[in-house]
């Protein structure tokens, strides 16, 4: 009975250990969005919102790279995010802009990945509004 019970507790161990490292590695599709938007006017957007909103801490026009990042806090139960944001021109109309999220702690269970992206994209949606 407490070999059974070891070996369910060892099971339940690794499947939160499998669970964390899968997560920390899964990027996904909403991380990215194309904006009808031309790369001048999204990149201003895209530059705004990342030094209004969050810590700056370089801006590459030229190479079509931001990073930016969010501190830690114990509201939104986070050790912070770090962001990288890649802006590129799909046509004359249309650019595309592509986040990187990275929480400063690997195993923290919050969900800042998630808030960060959405935030940022709604407010560059907002500011591209006619």
């Amino acid at each position: 009975m407490k070999f059974a019970r070891q070996q369910m507790m060892l099971a339940l161990g690794l499947l939160c250990v499998l669970l964390l490292v899968t997560s920390s590695f899964a990027r996904d599709a909403k991380d990215e969005r194309v904006f009808d938007a031309n790369f001048e006017k999204v990149w201003a957007a895209c530059e705004q919102v990342a030094s209004e909103n969050y810590k700056l801490n370089q801006a590459d026009k030229a190479n079509g790279l931001l990073n930016f990042h969010r501190g830690a806090s114990l509201i939104r139960n986070t050790w912070g995010v770090n962001v990288a944001a890649k802006v590129v021109s799909v046509n004359e109309n249309q650019t595309k802009v592509t986040l990187f999220p990275e929480k400063l702690l690997k195993t923290e269970l919050s969900s800042a990945r998630s808030e960060v992206r959405n935030k940022f994209f709604a407010a560059v949606e907002h500011l591209l509004k006619p």
